[in-house]
């Protein structure tokens, strides 16, 4: 039997990846330092509080800006509505003017006719149409205005000034004098409402 001498020794192994005692060292470090980096508790301890604080403001930042979005939308809103308040209030001021001095010309009409028809004039009927034109253009803007009880009475003796009329036409000089008697009453209440 011969004896064989020892065989080749192995050599390193060839093909595939590299074994980690086969890479080059700083580029297994390197390596290592690339893992640590991308891990978020590899972070140190100041800079994972730090970044969690910048989220945290982020997050508030984000809010706040949709809140003043909010907030401006809503001032909008809101500034349209006072507009349109004031401009009903100042509608509301003039068709109370217009109907207090309707209701003054109408009445200063009305004292007119009544003494036209005590004396007999021919010009009653006239007058008391311009007083029933006058105390129906007065219980229209009294109604515009909000002045709901100034218009009832400013409309009443708009009515009666029209019965006073239809009896003028017929001749009944009493019934014409008692509805414009009525139709005084009912547009110096209304008158004294427009005062207040």
């Amino acid at each position: 039997m011969s004896a064989e001498g020892p065989g080749p020794a192995p050599g390193p192994k060839t093909g595939g990846e590299p074994t980690a005692e086969a890479q080059d060292p700083k580029t297994a470090e390197l390596d290592r330092l690339r893992q640590r980096a991308n891990a978020p508790e590899a972070l140190p301890p100041v800079l994972q509080a730090a970044q969690a604080r910048v989220a945290d403001l982020e997050s508030q930042v984000y809010e706040l800006q949709a809140a003043r979005q909010a907030d401006q939308q809503r001032i909008t809103a809101l500034e349209t509505e006072l507009a349109d308040e004031r401009s009903r209030r100042e509608q509301a001021v003039r068709s109370r003017e217009a109907s207090a001095q309707a209701l003054s010309t109408a009445t200063d009409g009305l004292d007119q006719a009544e003494q036209a028809l005590a004396s007999g004039s021919g010009d009653v009927s006239v007058a008391v149409a311009r007083a029933q034109a006058l105390t129906g253009e007065a219980a229209r803007h009294a109604g515009a205005g909000g002045s709901g009880q100034q218009a009832v009475l400013a409309g009443e003796a708009e009515r009666w000034l029209a019965l006073s009329q239809e009896a003028l036409q017929r001749g009944d000089l009493f019934q014409a004098r008692v509805a414009m008697d009525a139709a005084s009453r009912a547009a110096t209440q209304a008158r004294a409402l427009a005062g207040r």
